[in-house]
């Protein structure tokens, strides 16, 4: 099945049905960490096109639709600073505005990424796994990220479109993650972190509650279980492509 179709044709076409959903309807998910959300972020993640997406987000800004305060809200419900950090980060957020353009440059990567972490969070416990609170399968495709060992993500890569719409968007969303921690960088609001660390405080952030719930199984072994028993749900993808269990 080829990837780029399933890009434009299915998830991008999805992503334009999320302007349906509500913070107060939004699936809590036992694995991964339900981003913090304003009203406006749900609107924001219909549009597709980068450039349309910019210019709405710069009308926002220039309307004070986006406050700072839910800047900084949401750095720090996304990333684990220090308290230095957090009081730089406040203190230039609360200080600055749109006319400055470091302001702009680090605010706009703080929305997009919020954006992509929604599209991404939905895609996955809707789209990919009909909503269940728990699924053994999607347990597996975390844990096989965060090991990070080419020999099975090559495999799952081959033998699984499910998991590679799930390594795909994840791995674009910590691009936009690692963009907002090198700006702070950059402008000197946080203190040097190497890309290790970075992919860390990603993963802390975004699979909390899988690591919390992996932390348990390793304890009452049951990791071994866990993963060699999952079972393949049809799921709302498979059902658009009319394919079987085993996609």
């Amino acid at each position: 099945m080829d990837f780029n179709y399933i890009q434009t044709d299915i998830i991008h076409k999805y992503w334009k049905t999320l302007i349906r959903k509500n913070i107060s309807n939004i699936q809590q998910n036992k694995f991964i960490k339900k981003p913090y959300l304003e009203n406006y972020i749900i609107e924001l993640s219909s549009i597709l096109d980068e450039n349309i997406l910019k210019n709405k987000i710069t009308e926002m800004f220039e309307s004070n639709e986006i406050t700072n305060e839910e800047l900084y809200l949401y750095i720090n419900s996304n990333i684990e600073l220090s308290l230095d950090s957090k009081k730089n980060i406040e203190k230039f957020l609360f200080e600055n505005d749109i006319n400055n353009i470091i302001f702009f440059n680090i605010s706009y990567k703080i929305i997009d990424y919020q954006i992509k972490y929604f599209k991404f969070y939905n895609t996955v416990i809707e789209l990919l796994f009909d909503n269940k609170m728990e699924d053994n399968e999607l347990y597996n495709f975390i844990l096989i990220y965060i090991q990070n060992k080419n020999n099975y993500i090559k495999n799952y890569l081959k033998k699984n479109i499910k998991f590679n719409i799930f390594y795909f968007y994840v791995n674009d969303l910590y691009l936009s993650f690692e963009w907002i921690l090198k700006l702070l960088i950059e402008y000197n609001l946080v203190s040097n972190i190497d890309k290790k660390e970075m992919l860390n405080l990603f993963i802390k952030n975004l699979f909390t509650n899988w690591y919390n719930i992996y932390k348990k199984d390793i304890l009452e072994d049951k990791v071994n279980d866990k993963i060699k028993n999952y079972t393949i749900n049809r799921n709302i993808l498979s059902r658009i492509l009319c394919l079987p269990n085993h996609i």
